[in-house]
């Protein structure tokens, strides 16, 4: 009950406001991230230590720094997301190549997008809903508080995406093979069974990552694509798509996860701070997960 009077008190109206206002709210969040709170700051730290150990010190503070800025901008983008108008949204958000999307379409083939969670990819997938001739569907995993759960996912389903929980993924591929589709897989979070991830190096460190993508698509023969999902400048975004193959059946096993993480490691490393360095990716050690076993 308190969780849906905050939504319609607070985080309602505040949908309302013009993005510039929203900014300004961001700017005092970040202030309390960076400074007072320290969120993360530790996690943060090693991550980006770990990733970039040729980086200076101050080099390091100014991504961390950046990404405190970014995170609090996510967090006010998020709460637009629930008002945001369709002709602000394809202001903010725009796309390349998405006529490549089309042709794959005439060619009679589903799509699996591999991304990762760069920029934002909350706002993307509200975009993306209504782009392609395909339907389109997004894998989340669901909120315990139902309320919240049911806002998000009506959020992220206004103009078109469809939104499927993790547990259901399968199903989808099975479900109306006639009607042409493009599920879109957030791969780079830590795995639950680090046993049966696919492990690669990444950030210069051993790291786990959603083999699903990859098998699915081996199985049902969809075409896979990667989107680059990058920060043009504050509060806009800009995808593109890369092919990563048309026939995921011809591929050697563990070619799509190779390219995957080749391509979401070049987008990071080409500007650092819009990555969620504040995520707990690395928890394991390959060691620690196999022992004696690598």
């Amino acid at each position: 009950m308190l969780i849906k009077v905050i939504y319609n008190l607070i985080f309602l109206p505040l949908s309302y406001l013009p993005h510039f206002v929203l900014y300004r709210i961001a700017d005092v969040i970040y202030f309390f991230l960076a400074y007072i709170l320290r969120y993360r700051k530790d996690i943060i730290d090693r991550n980006l230590k770990n990733s970039f150990p040729n980086k200076t010190h101050k080099e390091r503070r100014k991504i961390r720094n950046k990404y405190y800025l970014h995170l609090s901008d996510l967090l006010v983008e998020s709460v637009k997301n629930f008002t945001i108008s369709k002709s602000s949204l394809d202001k903010r958000m725009t796309f390349e190549n998405i006529d490549f999307m089309d042709n794959i379409y005439a060619q009679g083939k589903s799509v699996i997008t591999m991304g990762g969670h760069y920029g934002n990819w909350e706002r993307f997938a509200i975009a993306i809903g209504n782009r392609t001739k395909h339907e389109q569907y997004g894998i989340y995993k669901p909120i315990k508080n139902k309320f919240i759960n049911k806002q998000m996912k009506l959020s992220r389903q206004r103009y078109g995406m469809q939104m499927i929980s993790m547990l259901m993924t399968k199903k989808y591929f099975i479900k109306a093979p006639e009607i042409l589709k493009t599920i879109v897989f957030g791969v780079d979070q830590w795995t639950s069974n680090p046993k049966a991830a696919y492990w690669a190096k990444f950030l210069n460190q051993d790291t786990t990552f959603f083999p699903a993508a990859e098998n699915l698509a081996r199985q049902f023969d969809w075409a896979v694509v990667y989107c680059s999902l990058v920060r043009t400048k504050r509060g806009y975004y800009h995808a593109t798509y890369e092919l990563i193959t048309m026939n995921p059946k011809d591929e050697p096993v563990g070619a799509i996860m190779e390219s995957f993480v080749n391509k979401l490691e070049a987008t990071i490393k080409r500007n650092p701070p819009y990555w969620l360095w504040s995520h707990r990716r690395w928890k394991m050690t390959k060691r620690e997960v196999f022992g004696n076993e690598v």
